[in-house]
């Protein structure tokens, strides 16, 4: 998969395909991190981890459907960001000494008030800024991309959202395997399940790149994931003796 995407990539000057392979890129840094975690079992830091790596994904996949449009906003949104700093900054949560020079927030929002129009929405009788490049959640992004996406919110997102928040469920996690006997295979068996799904998910955004033209028809890349197939397969029957999922 490195050898594929690592090339020369010859790309017209639209946001699009920087985009792309911008998201990609960080995805598979991503993909890599997990890789070091689960070598040690360390699952519980895995799940964050995977989480970061399927909204990217969820985001990459989503922008393709409507590529030139939502590349667009993906990039302006950093305005937005730059505006939740300033926002701090007037409300002097920021420590002015430790902060470069920057316009005030009132200068900012007469500059780009056009510009900041589409991001921000009604709630009652206030106006607030959308928390995200697209103005919808997560959740919304995953019905509009459909399956998997959408079936795999209400599993991978929410539990994997748990331990990147350190909910009671994945801190009191080790209290319910202290009933199994098989406790190190569940162990196993959950690091395995995150291991499968960061290989499924990084297979996907390497075909996001190959139907924007970016990269060659990824024929080596399916052929080494569907020698991953036999173990899915176990993990699917034999993998339920214990709450394996994290």
């Amino acid at each position: 998969m490195a050898r594929l995407v690592h090339r020369e990539i010859e790309a017209e000057p639209e946001l699009w395909p920087v985009v792309a392979t911008l998201s990609f890129v960080y995805s598979f840094n991503v993909y890599k991190a997990l890789g070091l975690v689960l070598a040690e079992r360390h699952h519980e830091a895995g799940a964050s981890v995977l989480r970061q790596l399927w909204e990217t994904s969820l985001n990459l996949h989503w922008i393709g459907q409507d590529a030139d449009a939502r590349a667009q906003d993906f990039c302006n949104f950093t305005a937005m960001e730059y505006r939740k700093i300033l926002t701090r900054r007037a409300a002097g949560d920021l420590d002015p000494k430790n902060q470069l020079w920057a316009p005030s927030l009132e200068d900012f929002d007469q500059a780009t008030e056009r510009f900041q129009a589409k991001f921000f929405k009604k709630s009652g009788t206030r106006v607030r800024p959308h928390r995200s490049f697209s103005t919808t959640n997560a959740q919304e992004r995953a019905r509009q991309c459909g399956d998997p996406w959408e079936s795999e919110y209400g599993l991978i997102y929410d539990l994997t959202s748990n331990h990147a928040h350190g909910g009671p469920g994945a801190i009191l996690r080790p209290l319910f395997l202290s009933e199994f006997e098989r406790r190190e295979a569940a162990e196993i068996d959950a690091t395995a399940l995150l291991a499968l799904k960061s290989i499924d998910l990084i297979v996907r955004n390497v075909h996001v790149l190959a139907r924007a033209g970016l990269v060659p028809e990824p024929t080596e890349v399916d052929a080494a994931a569907r020698g991953f197939e036999p173990t899915k397969s176990r993990e699917r029957t034999g993998g339920d003796q214990g709450p394996a999922e994290s």
